[in-house]
């Protein structure tokens, strides 16, 4: 709707290159992890500061640029852990969960479990939380998961990958969230700077 296409990476027959259990070896993700990561597309992302963000306040992880600039010595694999999962919870996120998302202390973290097969937001908005439009999930951490886990796993909202997917499409067919360029998006939950009143407004007139 808004993303250049050539900002869309798609692997090479094979996967990524740079992504493998030898360049991650201190990610401490499991081999599943880094198979998936080796063969999923990537919006491009340069950390130049021109980066396209993929949801409001959002940018997702591009794992083929990060791997390579863990191969050239430019930032280690805990690092990335600790940058993509956040500092209050990372040491309790499981090897076989990977955040789909990286950026500053402001960036939505997004978890997917791939044991599981569920993805799990991170201080997501509270109107999300409060009018789902798919069906979350539900159940109670404290009754299954490890004791160090149970808080974040509780915190988040909870769905499967699909569902997870089609929340953030609904948020922009809903235009609650809103392209305005084509590198940035915000949303209707925003409290708006005085300057800035009426933008959301004039942004949904003009998509719709």
């Amino acid at each position: 709707m808004y993303l250049p296409e050539d900002n869309v990476k798609e692997p090479p027959e094979g996967g990524w290159p740079s992504i493998t259990p030898e360049i991650l070896q201190d990610f401490g993700k499991t081999s599943e992890v880094i198979s998936l990561l080796h063969q999923l597309p990537y919006i491009r992302q340069n950390h130049h500061g021109k980066d396209a963000r993929a949801a409001p306040w959002c940018y997702f992880a591009d794992w083929d640029t990060l791997s390579q600039d863990v191969e050239r010595g430019r930032v280690t694999g805990y690092k990335l852990k600790l940058l993509s999962e956040g500092a209050d919870i990372q040491d309790n996120v499981p090897p076989h969960a990977i955040s789909l998302t990286l950026g500053d202390r402001d960036n939505c973290v997004f978890l997917l479990d791939t044991k599981l097969g569920i993805v799990y937001g991170h201080e997501c908005p509270g109107e999300i939380k409060d009018n789902p439009s798919r069906e979350r999930i539900l159940d109670d951490p404290c009754e299954w998961a490890l004791e160090n886990e149970a808080d974040w796993r509780g915190d988040a909202l909870a769905w499967t990958v699909k569902d997870f997917f089609g929340v953030l499409k609904d948020q922009f067919l809903t235009l609650s969230f809103i392209p305005n360029s084509p590198r940035s998006v915000i949303d209707i939950y925003f409290i708006q700077h005085p300057n800035s009143e009426g933008l959301i407004e004039r942004l949904q007139e003009t998509y719709r």
